[in-house]
């Protein structure tokens, strides 16, 4: 990375501390070097997230991007180690091609995963996985705008901010697009 590209990396802290612009900016930077930093997205749909709920679908999502890599780079397991934001973690799988005549055949192995509070705020990598997440999000959310103008997807980016639940409201939920199992949609 250039000179300019590290003063922006150093940065990178909890999504929420900084500007929508500078988020772009670490966003283009780290997805644009792929050689310095190695990154997966794993998204769930609003129907996978009511069927499942989101906790658990948080963690399949984290546990899809970590195991990607894993896979995708050949970590070594027993070097690999991840961390993850919030209180709960994945339990995360590596799968490994055994002797066997069935070309299909697996064997799992797992590899120890840490939850960490408040982990964007003070751990690197998850800091910077937060700030890919959360661009990633607002880029899925301008899409739904140019789908859904009249919702304002990219105002509230999907959050349930005031004006986003008076659309929901006022106009219903969009199947596919709204999670049926949210409070505001279930009660309407």
């Amino acid at each position: 990375v250039s000179q300019s590209e590290a003063e922006v990396l150093a940065l990178v802290n909890d999504c929420k501390e900084l500007t929508s612009e500078t988020r772009r900016t670490v966003h283009e930077i780290a997805m644009g070097n792929p050689e310095v930093f190695a990154t997966t997205v794993a998204v769930r749909s609003a129907r996978a997230i009511d069927e499942m709920n989101l906790n658990r679908a948080t963690q399949e999502a984290f546990a899809e991007s970590i195991e990607t890599l894993v896979e995708m780079h050949s970590l070594p397991q027993g070097e690999t180690y991840a961390i993850v934001d919030g209180k709960i973690s994945p339990k995360l799988y590596a799968a490994r091609r055994i002797q066997s005549d069935d070309p299909n055949a697996e064997q799992f192995t797992t590899f120890p995963v840490r939850p960490y509070v408040n982990g964007d705020g003070n751990v690197y990598c998850v800091a910077l996985a937060s700030i890919i997440a959360r661009v990633e999000r607002e880029r899925l959310m301008f899409e739904l705008a140019v789908e859904h103008p009249e919702y304002g997807f990219a105002d509230h980016n999907g959050y349930g901010r005031k004006d986003h639940l008076e659309a929901l409201h006022r106009l219903g939920a969009v199947d596919g697009v709204h999670r049926m199992s949210f409070k505001q949609v279930k009660s309407r």
